[in-house]
């Protein structure tokens, strides 16, 4: 029995760069939540009783700044390597109960404030027959620019920017975008006035 090269041989690749593609493969498949470091528990608050900051990323992961820090782990779910699809900017805070749903990317920028039980929805469905009206899955990023404030139980649909420095008021259903430094309320979102820059 003939015993040929072993296959990173024959492909050109070192076995130090096999097992580190391999590896790349396994944590990109790693859900958000482990690659934050929470281990599925809240923040644990510092000696000034203030949630902890998350970590640096790592190329490949989840991107979150310093300085930013989730009361509670939210609900991640999505498709694929979803870790990919969120970034999150300094300063910024995710209060308890939020829902982040990463089938399109969603981008944060730093100073964001999050209030409690805030869904993130990046999927919709086209209409369809009458037979099954939710027809095709559809897509769309959300962004949220810097200095925004997202009022508790908030809905921010797929498609949707923030602009910097808006507020959105508590229990709003969020299907267009907001201009910055804009007020905006209720079923759907309207405007309800300005706001000094």
């Amino acid at each position: 029995m003939a015993i040929g090269r072993p296959e990173a041989e024959r492909d050109g690749r070192s076995l130090a760069m096999r097992l580190r593609d391999v590896v790349g493969q396994e944590v990109d498949s790693i859900h958000p939540v482990a690659l934050l470091g929470s281990g599925g528990r809240a923040a644990d608050p510092d000696e000034r009783g203030q949630p902890n900051s998350c970590r640096d990323s790592s190329p490949g992961r989840l991107e979150h700044r310093r300085h930013s820090a989730l009361a509670a782990v939210p609900t991640f779910c999505g498709a694929g390597p979803i870790q990919r699809r969120l970034r999150i900017g300094e300063r910024t805070y995710v209060n308890i109960g939020c829902f982040l749903e990463l089938q399109d990317e969603i981008i944060i920028g730093d100073g964001v404030a999050i209030g409690h039980d805030v869904m993130f929805l990046t999927s919709s469905h086209a209409i369809g027959r009458g037979d099954r009206r939710a027809g095709a899955t559809t897509t769309a990023p959300i962004t949220v620019e810097s200095g925004v404030w997202i009022g508790a139980r908030t809905v921010i649909l797929p498609g949707v920017t923030l602009g910097a420095g808006s507020v959105v008021a508590a229990g709003s259903i969020v299907n267009n975008d907001v201009d910055a430094d804009t007020l905006v309320g209720g079923v759907p979102a309207k405007v309800v006035r300005s706001l000094p820059s």
